[in-house]
This record gives C-alpha cells, sequence and structure tokens, in this order.
C-alpha cells in the first residue's frame, strides 16, 4: 500500500490529513481436492482516497482515525486446473468484475515514556469481486467461472514500540 497527502493543524491539537492512496493486493488459495481449480491466484490493485484524523488531548496519548474508498482495477483470478479430473481442467485467469473497496482504522498511541509506547490499532476493509465470464474447454461441454463474492477483512494489533 502507498499513500501520500496533505495534512492541516485547524488547531495545534488536532491533524486532519487528506491522502490520495493505491494499493496492490494478491493471496493464494489452495484447493488440492477441487474438481476444477486447484489453485487460484487473486490479483488486483485499488486506487482511491482517504480521509485521516490525529487527536492529542493530553500530552503522552494520540488518538487516530482513517476512513477510505478505494476502487478495484483487474481483479483476477488464475487458477491452476486440476490434471487428475474426468476432463482435466486447463490453467485459465479469469477476469473479475471491478467493486468498491471501504476501509476504516482507529487507534491510540500512548507514550509510556519519551523512547517507550504502547498502541493499540483496529482496520477493518470490505471489498468485493463481480462474477468472471463463463470459460468453455473440453470443446464447449465444460465450463467453469468465478462467482460475486465479497471479503471482509479485520486486523487487530496491540504492541510496545522502542524509539530510539
Amino acid at each position: 500500500m502507498f499513500w501520500a497527502g496533505k495534512g492541516f493543524l485547524p488547531t495545534p491539537k488536532l491533524l486532519l490529513t487528506a491522502e490520495a492512496e493505491s494499493e496492490y493486493r494478491e493471496w493464494l488459495r489452495q484447493l488440492p481436492k477441487a474438481e476444477l481449480a486447484i489453485r487460484e491466484d487473486y490479483t488486483f490493485w485499488a486506487p482511491g482516497a482517504a480521509l485521516g484524523a490525529s487527536y492529542n488531548p493530553v500530552s503522552s496519548l494520540v488518538i487516530k482515525g482513517k476512513a477510505g474508498f478505494e476502487y478495484t482495477v483487474s481483479p483476477a483470478n488464475a487458477t491452476v486446473g486440476n490434471p487428475n479430473g474426468q476432463v482435466p481442467a486447463p490453467n485459465v485467469t479469469l477476469a473479475l468484475g471491478n467493486h468498491p473497496l471501504w476501509q476504516a482504522e482507529g487507534g491510540a498511541d500512548w507514550a509510556i515514556t519519551r523512547a517507550i509506547h504502547t498502541y493499540a490499532d483496529a482496520a477493518y476493509s470490505r471489498f468485493g469481486f463481480g462474477r468472471s465470464a463463463d470459460f468453455y474447454y473440453d470443446n464447449g461441454n465444460k465450463s467453469e467461472y468465478e462467482p460475486s463474492s465479497v471479503t471482509h477483512l479485520t486486523k487487530l494489533q496491540l504492541g510496545l514500540a522502542w524509539s530510539f
């Protein structure tokens, strides 16, 4: 993920940011017992924008939040067909439908000392894919497609940071 933005200080304790961002995602799904595709490699990139805020209510605490919107570009599922089926399924790349990607983040950073901080962050994103076109093989007797889908991702982080 890459983002760049401009910050604004409406008050000494509040920083607002407007950001342009882009991300690339790829993940592999192994399906050794599947009839058609025994491996699926999903990819997409998504440009977008986000608004962030950081608030410093007391000198040792920063509370932050961010909300963003992106739109998937060129989502695809590259499959490895099952060579052991009655009619071996071919390797194929299925183009998927574009969809919006929504994201929200929040967290806090508390300075225990000048060099030691503790933090807690939570992030959520929702994205989806539209159904692919049918792919026909075996002289048109068999076909496969990728159905529409939606993914919800949640990430929680708790940690201790040391700066030097």
